[in-house]
């Protein structure tokens, strides 16, 4: 398996550090066919038993802490996750959701049919997508991956749970695949199971 240095080495670990990242549970938003964002979306029932089914796969883990992204749907799964471990929820900014504010909220066909909004160009080259005032794709993963190292290298030995959103996890995923992100759309992330991240020594990698 190939491995990665970390890009800010803090400290010499000489224990293996694990994070196990989720994505939030499903949303009426999603459901009605919205680009959610950083909008307040609650967990519909659906959501609310995937954080349950993960809350059950955790369970008997050696997990010490609980992370997620500030948007609700994040960390609503987070508190059903973090409630059944007895455990607090920290949220950290830097596992947001992808910023375009002009689409929060919005029916994604509504998006496609108006090509000021520059949704076409997203479904079919988001890497490409540029618009003012929105984050884009090398945006997100940048402090997405440099949040993510930070916790690895920072806590050796633990165990760690962090709930966040698919188009983060998905840039996550390519860069420790060493892919570009032009392969957005062909990256799958499974219902439930985690991308799970190990730190060990100096190096990061994808625990498959």
């Amino acid at each position: 398996m190939k491995k990665f240095n970390c890009a800010e080495r803090q400290t010499k670990l000489t224990e293996q550090s694990r994070l196990y990242l989720f994505r939030h549970g499903l949303t009426e938003a999603n459901k009605e066919g919205r680009f959610v964002g950083h909008t307040r979306a609650p967990l519909s029932r659906e959501g609310i038993d995937y954080a349950r089914e993960i809350a059950c796969q955790l369970t008997g883990s050696p997990v010490s802490a609980v992370y997620s992204s500030p948007v609700y749907r994040a960390t609503e799964t987070a508190r059903i996750v973090a409630d059944r471990l007895k455990l607090p929820v920290s949220e950290i900014q830097a596992l947001e959701d992808i910023n375009i504010p002009q689409w929060d909220g919005r029916r994604k066909d509504e998006l496609l049919e108006d090509p000021s909004t520059g949704y076409a160009i997203w479904k079919r080259a988001p890497s490409a997508f540029l618009a003012p005032g929105a984050e884009t794709l090398e945006q997100l993963q940048k402090r997405a991956v440099k949040a993510v190292e930070q916790l690895l290298l920072n806590r050796p030995g633990q165990t760690m749970v962090a709930v966040t959103h698919t188009v983060l996890l998905k840039c996550i995923l390519l860069h420790y695949l060493g892919r570009p992100l032009s392969d957005y759309r062909s990256i799958q992330i499974p219902h439930v199971s985690p991308l799970a991240l190990v730190c060990h020594d100096d190096n990061i990698y994808i625990d498959s």
